[in-house]
């Protein structure tokens, strides 16, 4: 199965403040359309996507499972204490 041509599409992994880069600045700046990487599905990359690089400060957020999971650790340890 071959990839779709790119029509002018960067897609790029979201959230975008996590990049150095202006990421909204630099699309318009090449006349592309900025659209979540999780959509890509079998359409290629633009041929000359601008290159980003991740703020050193950047810290994802916790999903909500990470955070029941860490949750979870924490009552069980905190039962084992009580024994």
């Amino acid at each position: 199965m071959s990839k779709l041509k790119n029509d002018g599409t960067w897609f790029v992994k979201f959230p975008t403040y996590k990049y150095n880069e202006d990421v909204k600045k630099l699309a318009r700046m090449a006349g592309l359309k900025i659209v979540d990487a999780r959509y890509q599905s079998d359409m290629e990359q633009v041929a000359k996507a601008p290159k980003l690089t991740i703020n050193a400060n950047f810290i994802p957020a916790k999903s909500e499972t990470q955070i029941l999971k860490e949750r979870v650790a924490e009552l069980e340890a905190s039962a084992g204490k009580d024994k």
